[in-house]
């Protein structure tokens, strides 16, 4: 019978030796981690993208002195993050 085991996928790719449990373990956590970072680029991006849009329709329908005021502290807030 064919069985779907970590030795016996280990001894047929041939690296029997250099898998262990614990090596299996950071491995896992590694990828569950770039995952992770990855995910939360894009969530990132595209949050910052919608708020953007936003903050550009916002500040179309004001006026200019309050337009150059509000652009002043959002350039702020960014630079302080």
């Amino acid at each position: 019978m064919n069985e779907l085991s970590i030795d016996n996928i280990s001894n047929k790719l041939g690296i029997a030796n250099y898998l262990n449990e614990q090596s299996l373990n950071l491995l896992t956590s590694i990828g569950v981690n770039l995952l992770g970072g990855v995910l939360t680029l894009v969530i990132g991006f595209w949050l910052s993208r919608k708020a953007a849009v936003m903050t550009r329709d916002w500040l179309s329908k004001l006026t200019g002195s309050i337009r150059h005021w509000c652009r002043y502290l959002v350039r702020l807030c960014a630079m302080q993050a």
